[in-house]
Order: C-alpha cells, then structure tokens, then sequence
C-alpha cells in the first residue's frame, strides 16, 4: 500500500514522481498539461504547480481531476472537494507607457531555474497603476495566484504554444 496520495495541494512535480504512470492520464485531462513532457518545465512549474492550481487555470472541476487520477491510481476512496470558485481574470488596457516592466523569464526558465522570487520582487516595486509584463513559455499558474493575493490584476494573452504574456497590474 501506498503511503502517497493525491490530494489538490499535490504538486504536479510530486503527482508524476510518484505516481508516473499517471502523466498519460494527466495529459488526457487537460491536453495543455503535454508541456510537462519538457524535462525543464517539469523541474520548474510542476514543481511549485498544485493540481488545485492546474485544474483552475484549465478550467477544471479541480474534484474530477482529483478522483480520477487516484482512481487511475488504484486509490479507491473517492474524496469530495469543495469547489473553490474558477480562476477568474481581469480585465484592463495594455498600453506601452503603462508597462513598468518587462521581464522575459524564458532565459531563466530555459536553465532549470524558477524566476519566482524575481518576479515576486519586480510585483513588489511595481507603481500604482503600472503593469509588470511577465514573458513564459507557459501559464505561470502560482505566480498568477500570487499576484492575485497581492491585490493585483493579472490577465494573460496566450500569443503561441510556447510564448505566454501574463500582465500584473497595482
């Protein structure tokens, strides 16, 4: 027996460490998720990344996902979650003289590293009315809920499969 399980607080990363056979499954759930096919992405966002999380950015009932990975896990006890309500996203003008900053962290990313405490200090600075122009390969889901925390707007525009402009704004 298992001592693993999978809950919504389950980290993408620690979801597919222990349980590898699921990453099909996962896939199949939300076909977005094949990004974690890429060894880098899986060393950086599947890593910070819950399946709350994931499930809410994909638009998922977060019970659903969670039920059916265990089930695809042989872990039978089905559990009841308490839908915490969709991501929800703002939504506001994007003008050149209103972006502060802009920060590619594809270079980061690209090493294996997370810019999350980067981004995190750039939000910290960020002026009343000012936008952060944030520039990933991917949806920087805890970055995006940090923000959110934050007080700050956030949207994000999906420009291609491997370019993602998210926008914080104070």
């Amino acid at each position: 027996m298992s001592k693993h399980t999978i809950t919504p607080k389950t980290k993408v990363a620690e979801l597919l460490d222990n349980f590898p056979e699921l990453e099909d499954e996962l896939i199949s759930i939300a076909p977005e998720f094949v990004k974690l096919k890429n060894p880098i992405l899986r060393k950086t966002v599947a890593k910070v990344a819950t399946l709350e999380q994931a499930a809410r950015i994909a638009g998922l009932e977060i019970s659903q996902v969670i039920n059916r990975l265990r089930k695809k896990a042989g872990i039978e006890d089905i559990i009841e979650i308490k839908e915490g309500k969709a991501m929800q996203f703002d939504e506001f003008e994007i003008s050149a003289d209103a972006i502060q900053e802009s920060f590619d962290a594809r270079p980061i990313i690209a090493t294996g590293e997370h810019p999350m405490h980067d981004v995190i200090a750039k939000m910290n600075t960020l002026e009343k009315g000012k936008i952060l122009e944030l520039i990933t390969p991917f949806v920087p889901i805890p970055l995006i809920e940090i923000g959110k925390n934050r007080g700050l707007s956030v949207r994000y525009v999906k420009e291609s499969e491997d370019l993602v402009r998210t926008y914080f704004k104070n």
